[in-house]
């Protein structure tokens, strides 16, 4: 993990970099809160092996 700050440094380049991936970081760890989900739904439901084989095809390799 990288150690994000709200402090802004005299590089824009820099400042932008980071806020980029702070975005990028928080969409990622929701996308795969969202998948940790859906697996966990397909693990405890109906379907089993089939659905959670279906779940990988459509988000790719775990």
């Amino acid at each position: 993990m990288a150690p994000w700050t709200s402090v802004s440094t005299d590089m824009p380049t820099v400042d932008e970099w980071m806020q980029r991936s702070k975005i990028v970081w928080e969409e990622t760890h929701q996308h795969i809160d969202r998948l940790s989900e859906d697996i966990r739904k397909l693990w405890t439901g109906t379907g089993g092996r089939t659905r959670y084989t279906n779940l990988v095809t459509e988000y790719g390799s775990l």
